[in-house]
């Protein structure tokens, strides 16, 4: 065992121990006059973060199109989106996940995938005028291509991948079964990145051991007790038989963030336990059923993938950055036991950045409309100038009025930016920020005109 891994073991135990004296200083019903407030920063941010609707309508204008370009490989084949932006558990910015297959195959084929790509994916996409080639990756576990729709939409497209659809129905099939669940795991997800704990890129785990984890501790948590959905019934177009689940979470979303980080801070062990989403129990990695887990026998952090048993998503997660998840855990656990949220689940401390971010992508989207109709000749007509009206609603041609200062109430001192919308039906300027809805069949059809 690696010094690394003794010193981890070894605080784990010392927590489990204090957790085993000490029942925890915030227990459920003692989050008291706090809740209702936490409650409420909570949905704040989960609201500010929620996918908008202009991406819901670029999402899927480009599905509709790489379904056209899939067209011209045969009557068989289609493209289905996976991932964050279908399965309830999205937020803004998400990229799209997408596959492209042939009915009949069942199991991924990365020799198939990767040859389907090269030779005939990539030729059309490379030649469609609203897809540009970002980035070709053939050596990981899934082969594939790293597009941009658009000049916005970033996509992942991958070849005969039928576990991710399996996937995708699986977690969508737990967000549906309260609204409370995609809101606490949306939170957990948002939590992690902001903490600097998030991206496999980056040694950390990734945004999906995240959501499994926080799935997981649902389903063990016995004042929560979320049913156990059964993974054999689900294929790749949804589950096999009706499966009649009643649920109802009893617990509100401030209550369950903290439940959750004090059961893995204190509660799971690190090291000799699985994430097993799949048996929706607390199970030891020397159990049998976990034969085929890699490394399990090892003093590691051990998360299973539900549909590829020989999978630990702990292989992205380096040794030190595995440290700094426990304390980051700690932490959080310590920010709820003095009374306030932890900094990274409140509105106030992350605003700002992200509505910078949001006016740098809506420029962004205003620059490459506005190429595209310079190069067919059209005229731009949309202005960007300081100040405006405060109109909540706009048709087609006027303009939307985003505050993207500190303050988001607005202020003497604010920069104001002015968009004119462009083929979208009247809608509210709340919904094109925080994106409630989803977009109809004619803005889809007009998004890109």
């Amino acid at each position: 065992m690696s010094k690394i891994s003794q010193r981890f073991l070894m605080a784990n135990q010392c927590n489990q121990s204090r957790s085993q004296k000490n029942s925890p200083k915030l227990p459920s019903s003692a989050l008291g006059i706090h809740s209702a407030d936490f409650d409420k920063d909570v949905q704040l941010l989960l609201r500010n973060n929620s996918i908008t609707r202009r991406e819901m309508v670029d999402h899927e204008a480009c599905l509709q199109i790489l379904n056209q370009v899939a067209d011209q490989l045969g009557p068989q084949w289609s493209v289905k989106p996976f991932g964050s932006f279908v399965n309830g558990f999205g937020t803004r910015g998400s990229d799209l996940d997408a596959t492209c297959y042939c009915e009949g195959i069942k199991q991924q084929d990365n020799h198939l995938a990767l040859d389907e790509l090269r030779k005939h994916l990539k030729p059309l996409l490379m030649q469609h005028p609203r897809f540009e080639m970002i980035e070709e990756i053939w050596g990981a576990r899934i082969p594939l291509l790293k597009l941009k729709f658009n000049g916005t939409v970033e996509v992942d497209l991958s070849c005969h991948n039928p576990q991710a659809l399996q996937n995708t129905h699986l977690l969508k099939a737990y967000a549906n079964l309260d609204p409370a669940i995609p809101d606490f795991v949306v939170a957990v997800k948002l939590w992690a990145k902001k903490q600097g704990i998030c991206g496999a890129a980056s040694g950390h785990l990734s945004s999906y051991a995240f959501t499994l984890m926080a799935i997981f501790f649902l389903q063990v948590d016995p004042k929560v007790g979320m049913p156990c959905l059964p993974v054999t019934a689900c294929d790749p177009t949804g589950f096999k038989t009706d499966i009649a689940v009643s649920w109802l979470c009893p617990l509100p979303v401030s209550v369950l963030l903290y439940r959750f980080f004090n059961f893995f801070a204190t509660t799971f062990s690190w090291g000799s336990e699985v994430v097993a989403v799949r048996f929706g129990k607390r199970c030891l990695a020397t159990d049998s059923s976990f034969q085929n887990l890699p490394a399990r026998k090892i003093s590691r952090f051990h998360i299973e993938d539900p549909f590829l048993k020989g999978r630990n998503l702990n292989c992205t997660l380096r040794s030190d950055q595995e440290m700094k998840l426990h304390e980051q855990f700690q932490n959080a656990v310590e920010a709820f036991q003095s009374g306030t949220l932890p900094e990274s689940l409140k509105w106030d401390t992350v605003r700002q950045s992200i509505l910078h971010e949001d006016v740098a992508n809506i420029e962004g989207w205003v620059a490459q409309k506005d190429a595209r109709n310079e190069a067919n000749g059209v005229r731009p007509k949309r202005l960007f100038s300081q100040g405006g009206s405060d109109d909540e609603s706009t048709e087609s041609g006027e303009s939307v009025n985003l505050a993207h200062s500190g303050d988001i109430s607005g202020s003497s001192d604010s920069d104001e930016i002015q968009l004119e919308v462009l083929a979208l039906p009247r809608i509210s300027a709340a919904a094109l920020w925080l994106g409630p809805e989803s977009p109809s069949t004619n803005e889809v059809a007009t998004a890109w005109q």
